[in-house]
């Protein structure tokens, strides 16, 4: 019995006699042995009322821990549902409840949270001692019950000290956030259990990543020492600068024992890499494109990949999954903001590595990660304007950021005062900071993250400017786009040309989004000129890349969800020069959404949307479904012909309400020949709410009135 249930996911509703009716809610891995702390300290014993054995793969998927599913997840769901008055303070946290009916509770929980039931217990078979029937029996059970039981004691107390130590060497008097520590359960969950493993963390911007991957290779490292392995790890980076952001968390894994070999910034072909100790090598993807610096590396144990949605490189990626089977590569990660980066290329790498749909290890989203407190609420400004000459479109870029830099202060959110604006070229660059330094107000600096002007205008003394407030703008390309945590940034804006990159929006967008003060709101203008071949408009097209950082749910068209939208993601939206207004604004995110959403569906999924969006209408009619054409988003001349394969009727297609109708034609004639009716005119003076206005349009089988009622005494009832 204690095999057969031992190392398996559970949701349990423990009780005891001595708590008046109260239940402890939880989710244990050890059902077996999850009772026994309560012996210890509980005269009076408790046990298990249900077992709920749960489906892993499915609490994987969620890309949370089990320890979050009871512990963060279940008390959310409860306030969400106003059952949060059941929850009783004993001492424990939100672990335990009173409720009349705490099954139906969890289950509807798990229900919502997607995870499926896979075996149910409602008793306890788990007694403590097992009352078997000889001594012997007895005895060798309990023995068994507390090896394995020591055996988890002595790897929760080392794994209690490694976590002490990551938290004094990497977070000093600090805790982990809640994301951090539930990645750390995860991972030794998943360490312990599974000999290979890929997935990916997704997590905003400023939420921690860093950290997160730290947690990845240390408790890596610490799970190849149990086994007697030498870990032997790569982290590779798509730019130096990123590398160098981390290498001061990095070289700290020193004290853990392992050894860093430094090998980005063309260092990596003369790395000595020794094969009898700790390491985790450090390059960017440049350094591997060929087979002669892929066979320098010894046989990587775990490699990691620092924002994974920037992979690229044929040749690199070629050799790359060659290389991992050869290797036998044991642990395969990645983190990532937006792993589902717009480059189709890159997706397809990812796949390749990751799986489709690609695995998760654990995700934390946008409005999570703002609702914490871990990152500043993000606000984007959009300005669309006609494309000029490239010098125009930067002077228009310029501008901007003056009047953004302006609304700050107006709005007293400037205390760092910093902000940096991207272009495309480094000739925009170096233009950019020439107007500026004529064109900005007395007492604002200026710095280019390239060299031009003075040594004092250079990117590292923006670095090393305070942030107290005073406006400091930095112009830059590609330098500190990501990976760059810099304090002081109250917004960034960035220069696009026909389109941009997911990952580089997301990117620019999180350099803000650090919670340097209590309220920040981390701004991003996003400038778009409007190019005269395009049939889509500037403003769509920059809807439709912030899909990669927020979402909402306009596959329904009601304003509210949009409006909710706007109000807390959008500032001012200018077009050609005219701030547009609120009610213009959430028209624009509707009608863009709706399209594109639309564009990208096949025949079936358009019919839903059309037939959705006509009950919002409150259609009701044929001949109102034609007169209502120019106001109708999604208008089908012909839509019985187009959606032939799925055409039901008219009623169908409107999204009337027809239960209380007759289901076909044949229950039609049955109830009007039992009400009496014979002929059309009787009909229209005698049908109810429970008759349908156009018998024509629920009915596609439907002749013509007086064919059809004129054939009634044919009808065999």
């Amino acid at each position: 019995m204690f095999t057969l249930f031992n190392k398996r996911d559970a949701w349990y509703i423990l009780i005891s006699d001595s708590w008046g009716g109260i239940v402890k809610h939880g989710t244990t891995h050890h059902v077996p042995m999850r009772k026994d702390p309560f012996f210890t300290h509980n005269p009076t014993p408790v046990y298990y009322k249900h077992v709920l054995f749960l489906d892993s793969s499915a609490v994987k998927a969620r890309g949370i821990s089990l320890a979050a599913l009871d512990s963060a997840e279940f008390p959310r769901w409860l306030k969400a549902n106003n059952l949060w008055h059941t929850h009783v303070e004993r001492g424990g946290g939100t672990e335990f409840y009173s409720q009349n009916d705490p099954l139906d509770i969890a289950k509807r929980f798990l229900s919502a949270m997607n995870i499926p039931i896979v075996e149910e217990l409602h008793e306890d078979v788990f007694p403590y001692p097992s009352k078997r029937k000889s001594n012997g029996e007895i005895d060798a059970e309990i023995a068994e019950r507390r090896k394995v039981h020591n055996e988890y004691l002595a790897n929760a107390h080392c794994e209690a000290i490694l976590r002490t130590r990551f938290l004094n060497t990497f977070l000093p008097n600090k805790e982990m956030r809640r994301i951090q520590a539930e990645l750390w359960d995860e991972w030794m969950r998943i360490l312990s259990l599974e000999p290979k493993y890929r997935g990916i963390v997704q997590w905003p911007t400023g939420t921690g990543k860093t950290f997160g991957m730290l947690i990845l290779v240390l408790l890596a490292f610490e799970q190849a020492k149990i086994k007697g392995e030498i870990y032997r790890g790569l982290l590779i980076a798509p730019k130096n600068d990123i590398l160098d952001t981390l290498m001061k968390h990095i070289e700290k894994l020193n004290v853990f024992g392992i050894t860093i070999l430094k090998g980005h910034h063309a260092n990596f072909a003369n790395l000595k890499i020794p094969t009898d100790r700790p390491i985790l090598i450090t390059t960017t993807h440049a350094s591997l494109t060929d087979e002669k610096s892929m066979n320098r590396l010894p046989p990587i144990t775990h490699l990691h990949y620092d924002e994974v949605h920037r992979i690229t490189g044929d040749e690199f990626f070629t050799l790359l999954v060659s290389k991992l089977d050869a290797w036998n590569t044991r642990w395969i990660t990645g983190t990532s903001a937006t792993p589902k980066t717009s480059n189709r290329n890159q997706h397809v790498k990812l796949s390749q590595l990751f799986g489709e749909p690609l695995s998760i290890l654990h995700r934390c989203d946008v409005d999570t990660a703002v609702a914490e407190g871990w990152i500043a609420s993000p606000r984007f400004f959009i300005n669309s304007f006609e494309n000029g000459t490239p010098e125009q479109n930067v002077v228009a870029a310029v501008k901007q950021t003056q009047r953004m830099m302006e609304q700050r202060i107006e709005k007293d959110m400037c205390r760092g005062g910093k902000a940096i604006v991207y272009f495309n070229t480094l000739a925009e660059v170096n233009k950019a900071y020439v107007i500026s330094k004529s064109s900005f107000p007395s007492g604002w600096y200026v710095y280019c993250a390239a060299e031009k002007g003075d040594e004092d205008s250079y990117d590292d003394a923006f670095l090393a400017a305070p942030a107290d407030g005073t406006p400091r703008i930095m112009f830059a390309c590609e330098k500190y786009r990501e990976g760059s945590d810099i304090f002081g940034i109250e917004f960034t804006a960035v220069l696009m040309g026909r389109e941009i990159s997911a990952y580089i929006l997301v990117q620019i967008v999180g350099r803000a989004l650090r919670t340097d003060y209590p309220g920040k709101e981390g701004w991003c203008c996003i400038l778009r000129p409007r190019f005269e071949d395009e049939d889509v408009s500037a403003l769509a097209h920059v809807l439709f890349d912030l899909e990669a950082i927020i979402s909402f749910n306009a596959g329904k068209t009601k304003p509210t969800p949009i409006t909710q939208f706007i109000q807390t993601y959008f500032g001012e939206i200018t077009v050609d020069g005219v701030v547009l207004d609120r009610q213009e604004t959430i028209d624009c995110v509707q009608s863009y959404y709706l399209r594109k959403h639309y564009d990208v569906r096949d025949r079936k999924e358009r019919y839903e949307i059309i037939r959705n969006l006509n009950k919002e209408m409150v259609i009701t009619s044929q001949s109102m479904y034609f007169e209502r054409k120019t106001e109708h988003q999604r208008f089908i001349e012909n839509p019985k012909l187009y959606f032939n394969a799925y055409w039901v009727s008219w009623y169908h297609f409107l999204g009337v309400d027809t239960s209380a109708f007759p289901p076909t034609k044949t229950d039609f004639h049955h109830i009007c020949a039992e009400r009496g009716i014979r002929s059309w005119s009787e009909y229209n003076k005698k049908k109810d709410a429970t008759l349908p206005e156009n018998p024509g349009e629920m009915y596609d089988d439907w002749t013509n009135p007086n064919s059809e009622f004129g054939a009634e005494e044919e009808i065999v009832w």
